[in-house]
């Protein structure tokens, strides 16, 4: 039987405000240069800005979960100690592994989560970004006046399905996206209650 380890992550913004946290320390004990706990939180600060190129575990980087607390006071960070969980503090996230895998093969299944997730973003980012969608962002354009005159004019200012004169909305019969046009054949009044019920607003 193959024991799986649930990764998930649970916390993003963490670095910057763990970079201010610590700075804000090293401030106030600026006069104590050699004192250990000084050199602690040095060297966390040094574990923060690897976590950017690999998995740290936050059982190295105590300060961290004040910064939790600071950033999600709702976060029982600490229930993941209950469930036998892993944290690590992964390129400006908290990651946490559950399973009976060691701290090194939690580390390769975090950043492995990390690059799915990254991949995924990358790929919406392009689809977004396409020359399709760019086209079909240029092709809507707003409904002219013109049209708009006439539409009311033939609903008599009232919404086409339930004859409301309140909070009234043009709305595309047919939306744009499925190639409807700005005609006035293909819109129509409709009041906000209407509208939101069809399930598609369009301006």
């Amino acid at each position: 039987m193959t024991v799986k380890c649930k990764v998930e992550r649970i916390l993003t913004g963490v670095c910057t405000a763990a970079k201010d946290y610590y700075e804000g320390v090293c401030r106030q004990y600026q006069h104590e240069e050699e004192d250990w706990y000084i050199k602690g939180v040095k060297e966390e600060m040094q574990m923060i800005t690897d976590s950017e190129t690999l998995p740290i575990s936050l059982r190295k980087i105590s300060g961290v979960y004040r910064v939790i607390n600071q950033i999600d006071p709702i976060l029982d960070i600490y229930k993941y100690d209950y469930l036998n969980s892993q944290l690590f503090l992964y390129r400006d996230s908290v990651y946490a592994a559950t399973g009976p895998y060691t701290e090194s093969e939690c580390m390769l299944l975090v950043a492995r989560l990390a690059d799915k997730e990254r991949t995924l973003f990358e790929e919406l980012s392009k689809k977004q970004d396409s020359p399709e969608v760019r086209e079909a962002v240029a092709n809507r354009k707003r409904i002219s006046e013109k049209v708009r005159i006439a539409v009311w004019r033939r609903d008599q200012g009232q919404c086409a399905k339930c004859g409301s004169r309140h909070n009234l909305e043009y709305d595309h019969i047919i939306p744009v996206a499925e190639g409807g046009s700005n005609t006035v054949r293909n819109i129509e009044l409709l009041c906000e209650k209407c509208n939101r019920a069809k399930g598609k607003k369009i301006q």
